[in-house]
């Protein structure tokens, strides 16, 4: 993610529950569809999802294998940016400057995910937390970005779905929209994010932290995708404390979701 990705401020309409979320489609067809209640509970509906991960009972430092097995890729390492758990929470401990971490896993096919999260008091000065699918490892890559189906990005006032139709491009917007009211930045209530794709079709099912499910389509959708990660990120270069911290996010390849 660059600086010149920052969530931008879209029109609003009416949720379906009378309230007002902002959305603005830009390629994609963006279709509501139903109410659900998220939860803290970050496994998906597949039974034996390939990816597990809840950083709560984890001690703190660098986590190298998730949960169930499979290897984390850190990046950057060697760092103050490099992913680690604290507190229960994977984060990074820098202190300031426009930064982010990622934290990634190689998973062949990866369609689906779901990331429990918060955000700190300094979330309104601008962080965001990322949940992306790419083609190629970005930590190989960087500054370099695969090729993308998914990048999905999370601030306490906006939200955003971009693609990266092609190797070493800048991010494309899909469809953004913000919330009203702001997500808490209390560092305590913990939400939930979430993607199914149905590739065949070149659809991606949204789900937001409010419980609104969206369906958007775009080509860009069906781009292959082996890895996925997870990302927390700073805008503003003023702020004392980690912006974003990750609970707990679950990943698979099962072709759950049909977009008939």
């Amino acid at each position: 993610m660059t600086r010149s990705q920052a969530l931008k401020r879209p029109t609003v309409r009416r949720s379906l529950l009378g309230g007002s979320i902002a959305v603005a489609l830009l390629v994609a067809v963006l279709i509501p569809l139903a109410l659900h209640h998220s939860n803290t509970d970050s496994r998906l509906a597949a039974d034996e999802p390939s990816l597990v991960d809840n950083f709560s009972d984890d001690p703190d430092g660098l986590k190298t294998r998730t949960d169930s097995g499979l290897a984390v890729s850190l990046f950057p390492i060697d760092s103050p940016r490099t992913p680690r758990v604290d507190d229960g929470a994977l984060t990074f401990d820098d202190t300031e400057g426009v930064l982010g971490g990622y934290y990634i896993i190689e998973l062949p096919d990866v369609r689906n995910a779901k990331v429990d999260f918060s955000f700190t008091p300094w979330s309104k000065g601008g962080g965001l937390v990322c949940l992306a699918f790419m083609e190629s490892d970005i930590a190989l890559s960087s500054p370099v970005v695969p090729r993308s189906p998914l990048h999905f990005t999370l601030s306490p006032t906006n939200w955003s779905v971009d693609v990266f139709d092609t190797k070493g491009d800048a991010a494309r917007t899909v469809v953004e929209g913000s919330f009203d009211p702001p997500l808490s930045a209390n560092g305590t209530e913990v939400y939930t994010m979430g993607v199914r794709l149905d590739q065949a079709k070149n659809v991606a099912e949204i789900s937001l932290p409010t419980g609104e499910i969206f369906v958007a389509a775009d080509p860009s959708f069906g781009i292959e995708a082996n890895f996925a990660y997870i990302e927390t990120w700073r805008t503003t270069a003023d702020s004392d404390e980690t912006l974003a911290r990750v609970r707990a996010w679950s990943a698979d390849s099962a072709a759950e979701f049909s977009a008939d």
